[in-house]
């Protein structure tokens, strides 16, 4: 942490006008420590509210520093250094590549156990995430398809471990715009799954950025793992029945369990839109001792008020 020098004062790359007169860049308003009193500063100079502050850079007599005036004017010629009605206003360098993003100091980041809606902030206190490098934080699963309000389950290695230590997420649109937040879990070990609820997300494309987070609280830095990006893609229920659908007849066809028989009229229904489940919409039968190598029969009965009839088939267990 320091004092802007002059030079730095009036550099166009810092944002301020590059000459001494008043300026609008250099004006600055107090903390509300200062201004109800703390130790250093004026909290209404001249009326306006705006306050003096210090720079780093030597005045024209020793002992004096040069500073910026209540109305952003920069006073090279300064002041003594125990004028107490001046401000300091310090300034540090910072990595922009290593902010992973910023949220409101005080009640930006909600969401403890579940994605909370990321509302528009247009204060002037901000707390930054920073990247921490040492983290190795990683997804399994590159893209997910869910319907709001369903659930979508990661698995995750590499995350960090302690009190103060989540899987965390945002969801970004295609504009890349922050819609959600949300801590979703103390981890509890390095490696494990994480199963998470979509939130009131229109149908649409969308980006999950999880990782490993370091929360410390309002005011206070964070730090986070670089982000793993799911792509998330948010269908009506009818089109993710349609999905479960189709899983279920390819479960059907393929399972270790030997329900490999084929099934016109399970097809047929799926290719039709309506969805047909076990139990439901048909049962299924198997003659004993199938699981020995043998011959055997599978018969599947339609029930219920759409279908009738039934259907055998062989199978050969070698």
């Amino acid at each position: 942490m320091f004092s802007l020098s002059i030079a730095e004062a009036t550099n166009t790359s810092y944002g301020f006008a590059n000459n001494y007169n008043s300026s609008s860049t250099r004006l600055a308003t107090n903390t509300e420590y200062t201004a109800n009193g703390g130790t250093f500063g004026y909290s209404s100079a001249n009326g306006t509210g705006n306050s003096y502050w210090w720079l780093r850079s030597p005045g024209s007599d020793a002992g004096y520093k040069a500073y910026i005036d209540w109305d952003g004017a920069v006073v090279v010629d300064g002041l003594y250094i125990d004028y107490t009605m001046i401000a300091v206003r310090p300034a540090m360098n910072l990595d922009l590549s290593k902010v992973v993003f910023t949220s409101a100091a005080e009640g930006g980041k909600p969401g403890d156990g579940s994605f909370s809606p990321i509302s528009d902030y247009n204060g002037t206190e901000w707390k930054l995430t920073l990247l921490d490098a040492s983290r190795t934080f990683a997804v399994t699963e590159t893209s997910a398809t869910a319907v709001a309000g369903g659930s979508v389950t990661l698995h995750y290695s590499g995350a960090a471990v302690g009190a103060n230590e989540y899987v965390s997420a945002i969801v970004t649109n295609a504009a890349g715009d922050v819609l959600y937040y949300g801590r979703l879990a103390q981890p509890e070990a390095a490696e494990g799954d994480l199963t998470l609820t979509v939130p009131a997300l229109g149908t649409g494309s969308y980006t999950l950025k999880t990782f490993s987070e370091q929360y410390n609280g309002d005011f206070n830095t964070d730090f986070a793992s670089a982000f793993e990006d799911v792509s998330l893609t948010v269908i009506t229920q009818l089109a993710m029945d349609k999905i479960n659908a189709k899983a279920e007849l390819e479960t059907y066809k393929n399972a270790a369990d030997y329900r490999a028989a084929e099934q016109v009229e399970l097809a047929a229904a799926i290719a039709a839109g309506t969805v047909l489940t076990e139990g439901t919409s048909y049962t299924v039968t198997y003659s004993s001792g199938c699981k020995a190598k043998g011959t055997y029969t599978v018969t599947v009965t339609a029930i219920g008020s759409y279908y009738t009839g039934t259907v055998e088939k062989t199978f050969t267990i070698k």
